[in-house]
């Protein structure tokens, strides 16, 4: 992978305890903050990656405007906390807050934009 810029919801604050995103070759890449914690190793980090489509449809799920199920598949539970989960089966766990803070920010559009980032294969080749 290149080098992401990851980015999380403003809700998030200085916490760093939450769900990251970034933009790479054409997909979206989601990760989980708390595994930079000091002892781990950033180079084993789980790592979700989507195309642009399914990042879409996964914003819509999260956000309340569609039942579908989504990649990654989202599992909410009712303490309020969520799991990720990818059709490779890698899984992401989000404490409460984290998930409240992500969800929040996907409801008024925070990521939207990532959304927008994808070009045509034709688009790509004429530099559009």
């Amino acid at each position: 992978m290149g080098d992401m810029t990851w980015r999380k919801a403003s809700y998030s604050g200085n916490n760093n305890n939450c769900v990251e995103v970034a933009f790479d070759d054409g997909r979206v890449m989601i990760r989980d903050s708390k595994y930079l914690r000091a002892g781990l190793d950033p180079e084993a980090q789980p790592i979700i990656s989507v195309t642009v489509a399914q990042w879409r449809d996964f914003l819509d799920v999260v956000a309340g405007r569609s039942t579908d199920s989504s990649e990654p598949a989202i599992a909410v539970r009712a303490d309020g906390s969520a799991t990720l989960i990818s059709s490779g089966g890698v899984c992401l766990d989000y404490t409460p807050t984290e998930w409240l803070y992500f969800a929040s920010a996907v409801t008024e559009g925070e990521f939207d934009d990532l959304a927008n980032e994808w070009k045509t294969p034709a688009d790509q080749l004429t530099g559009v």
